[in-house]
């Protein structure tokens, strides 16, 4: 049985899977590689591949939606 917590999280967390042009590729690569550098200097947590992803759909959605008001 799952803890409450660990069930919480299958109910807000989806795996996605799609395919993307390779430059848009490249330039998450180099978001990813500033942002893991960024946490080094300041003594934190490197960020995973789904921190860097999910920030950038939280961004290019608020941005989305400041555009279409």
């Amino acid at each position: 049985m799952l803890p409450d917590e660990e069930k919480s999280q299958l109910n807000t967390k989806l795996k996605l899977e799609g395919t993307i042009d390779k430059r848009v590729f490249d330039d998450f690569k180099e978001i990813m590689e500033v942002e893991m550098e960024k946490a080094r200097a300041e003594d934190r947590v490197e960020p995973n591949v789904s921190n860097i992803l999910e920030m950038l759909l939280r961004k290019g959605i608020k941005a989305y939606r400041a555009h279409r008001k």
